[in-house]
């Protein structure tokens, strides 16, 4: 099963990423440029195209 993982560009780093894929095989990272912890708050514009991205995909 697919899994979003969205992280801020300030607070998600590449052993965030490791850790995601320890708990799940299939797991999408995006990360939003210029957003601190709070990313949907503070960019949600650029938040919402990781979400639309995953699930416009196929599954």
């Amino acid at each position: 099963m697919p899994v979003p993982a969205f992280g801020a560009e300030q607070t998600f780093d590449d052993n965030m990423a490791i850790v995601m894929r320890k708990a799940a095989t299939n797991v999408r990272v995006e990360v939003v440029p210029g957003a601190g912890h709070w990313l949907m708050k503070e960019s949600p514009a650029a938040t919402a195209g990781p979400a639309d991205r995953f699930l416009a995909a196929p599954q």
